[in-house]
């Protein structure tokens, strides 16, 4: 049985940005980034782990980052660094990966320049990750930057062990006020063969920090999607990213929807998709 576990995808060029030449300089500032790896010796996932934490660019092919990083069943720990990029005048990114040393991410810079999603594509050990970075907050933020209606997807290793991976797709309703109305989660787990759970998350909340940093809860009632995160909403309120403080290697992504009504143009342009399957025995990458 093969299904796909986790999935990102983003617009690279719509009809205003489509002839714009970029550079190094095109990727500066801030940004938060979460970074999932999953290891795979002689074909089988044995160990998981992750990364999430801000990433500064300074415009002429230098990063530094600084955040928490978990390995296998560990606790995360504080962890810094520095590292070195490249972006091609199509929007192609080259970066060093902040999650393991001597590897590089090919990586893609949306039209807005508001997220960076990439991932390992040249690992001669059959190491499988999944890179995404949106940019940070450029005035003071609040909880009332998270707010409306989300979709997004999670993928999580629990204790790092690729045997109990599960997967949701979520539909998120955030109040602008440190409470989300409604969290309805879709998904799968390995013990369950792949058969699709839909749950609901009760009482889930949020806190968001003025530098767009902060924490969700998302109870116990849901076994697809729950517990404790850090999050990390952009800079204009559409996207955000997490990570589970405890028990698990996971990535969480989620957008903001569409105000209605959409046009029939909303999805027009070229985007490209990294996406991480399961087949019952190992992990693959498409990117």
């Amino acid at each position: 049985m093969r299904l796909t576990v986790f999935g990102c995808v983003i617009l690279l060029s719509g009809a205003v940005a489509r002839a714009q030449l970029l550079n190094n300089a095109s990727l500066t500032g801030k940004y938060y980034f979460v970074q999932l790896l999953v290891e795979v010796p002689v074909g089988q996932a044995a160990t998981a782990r992750n990364a999430g934490g801000a990433i500064t660019f300074d415009g002429s092919g230098s990063y530094t980052y600084s955040g928490k990083l978990g390995m296998g069943s560990g606790a995360l720990a504080a962890v810094s660094g520095q590292g070195t990029y490249s972006v091609e005048p199509n929007g192609a990114v080259t970066l060093s990966s902040p999650i393991r040393g001597g590897a590089n991410l090919t990586a893609w810079l949306s039209a807005d320049r508001l997220v960076l999603l990439g991932a390992g594509t040249e690992a001669p050990d059959n190491a499988n990750d999944i890179f995404m970075a949106i940019r940070a907050p450029q005035a003071a933020a609040s909880n009332a930057l998270l707010a409306g209606a989300y979709s997004g997807a999670s993928l999580a290793f629990p204790n790092g062990d690729v045997s109990g991976v599960r997967s949701a797709l979520l539909l998120l309703a955030a109040s602008g006020a440190g409470r989300f109305t409604r969290v309805a989660v879709s998904g799968h787990a390995a013990d369950q063969v792949g058969r699709n759970v839909a749950q609901e998350v009760s009482a889930a909340s949020y806190s968001i920090g003025a530098d767009g940093t902060g924490s969700a809860s998302f109870g116990t009632a849901a076994d697809l999607f729950s517990g404790e995160r850090e999050i990390f909403v952009s800079s204009d309120g559409d996207y955000v990213l997490g990570y589970s403080t405890a028990g698990a290697r996971d990535i969480l992504v989620a957008v903001k929807g569409f105000a209605a009504p959409v046009p029939a143009t909303a999805l027009d342009g070229l985007y490209r998709i990294a996406e991480l399957t399961f087949d019952g025995r190992s992990l693959s990458l498409i990117h």
